[in-house]
């Protein structure tokens, strides 16, 4: 990397990316960007990083007309300190409130950890349930809106495109809905939480006693970020019980080996899946834990 520059405005931000093209590297909390440096791994042809760290209208957080939206510039800290995060999300908060450590924190962005695509990426299960929707900057100063859901086409790969910058992400408020959430983290040591598994799960029940709704994702168990469709459509309009979050169990396990195949790390993370989500399930659902077995 020979070149660095630093942009204060979106302006300068797009007119850096005009001028130097494909050589051009976006970095704003640089927390992955010094890892790289020292494993010799950025992309190729790579030679001037453009700081938009302080660029101030890509952090925020605020909600109008029902949808939270989070500037990509965000630190996981401020999405993790925000109310209005915690009683609209359910879950995200305690999402950024796990990524690594408070250094990492502090500096590590919102929109970095969804474009690094990292299968461990803490945040991304919790914005896969919330269905959230992230904002593109075009080029030619147009915008476009993606469902995370669609944007990682290959494993560490997304469809952001040529001189494109993520302005935001948004998702629809949960606060005072019948939806409940839990957030779980599997990792190797508290001091610097890297993450082995994470779990983002939401249901609804309705008045009638049956789920209306349940949305699933866990991270670092598929070959790209996503949602475990089997065992929501399953769930979805049964009256939970001890049974059917079994079953949903065995059919998220079965679905992330159906996706992933078995390999090296399976034989670990097929029972721990059964009887991570079992749990996490129950929760949402209401079931009393000491019934569980």
């Amino acid at each position: 990397m020979r070149n660095f520059c630093l942009a204060r405005t979106l302006d300068e931000a797009r007119s850096l990316l005009a001028q130097w093209g494909d050589e051009a590297l976006l970095c704003a909390g640089g927390t992955d960007l010094m890892v790289a440096l020292r494993n010799k791994s950025l992309a190729p042809g790579k030679t001037c990083l453009i700081d938009i760290g302080r660029v101030p209208e890509l952090s925020f957080i605020r909600e109008s007309e029902g949808w939270v939206e989070i500037g990509s510039g965000t630190t996981h800290a401020a999405v993790a300190a925000s109310g209005l995060v915690a009683a609209s999300s359910l879950i995200l908060g305690d999402a950024a409130r796990s990524v690594g450590s408070p250094q990492v924190r502090n500096r590590g962005t919102l929109g970095g950890n969804i474009l690094t695509a990292a299968q461990c990426a803490d945040t991304i299960p919790s914005l896969l349930v919330l269905d959230a929707e992230l904002l593109l900057l075009k080029p030619d100063g147009t915008t476009r809106r993606v469902p995370l859901a669609g944007f990682f086409p290959k494993p560490k790969e997304t469809a952001i495109g040529p001189g494109e910058i993520l302005l935001s992400i948004r998702y629809r408020s949960l606060a005072g809905s019948a939806w409940r959430g839990s957030y779980y983290k599997l990792i190797r040591r508290a001091a610097v939480a890297k993450s082995r598994l994470s779990f983002a799960t939401l249901a609804r029940v309705g008045g009638s006693g049956l789920i209306e709704g349940a949305r699933i994702s866990i991270g670092s168990t598929l070959p790209t970020p996503g949602r475990f469709g089997p065992a929501e459509t399953l769930l979805k309009g049964k009256a939970p019980s001890w049974s059917l979050v079994e079953e949903a169990a065995e059919v998220c396990a079965s679905y992330m080996i159906e996706k992933a195949g078995w390999r090296w790390s399976t034989e670990y993370k097929q029972p721990v899946v059964k009887n991570v989500i079992k749990r996490e399930l129950a929760a949402v659902l209401g079931l009393e834990t000491s019934h569980a077995e």
